[in-house]
């Protein structure tokens, strides 16, 4: 979905985006997973990038949630995570 993620292709990196968090899901489950989390932080991204804020911040939350649950709150992850969500809050 990253190579989508020029302003042309934006819909097409959301749709690609979406679709592998469904497959994630089947694979992962109720289970918070690092890999979920990445995704939906990449979606977050391209929502931003299309001028989606509710939906971007939505997608940045999951995300940094999936992280805290998953790595704790002391990992780069978890941390930069949260850095993306206060940055898309303000």
């Amino acid at each position: 979905a990253y190579t989508y993620c020029n302003p042309s292709r934006l819909k097409e990196a959301i749709e690609t985006l979406n679709s592998s968090l469904r497959i994630q899901q089947r694979i992962y489950g109720l289970t918070p997973h690092p890999n979920l989390a990445s995704t939906w932080l990449n979606l977050g991204n391209s929502y931003a990038s299309s001028n989606m804020r509710d939906q971007a911040i939505k997608a940045y939350r999951t995300g940094y949630t999936l992280f805290l649950e998953s790595l704790g709150a002391s990992h780069p992850s978890t941390i930069r995570a949260l850095q993306i969500l206060n940055l898309a809050l303000a």
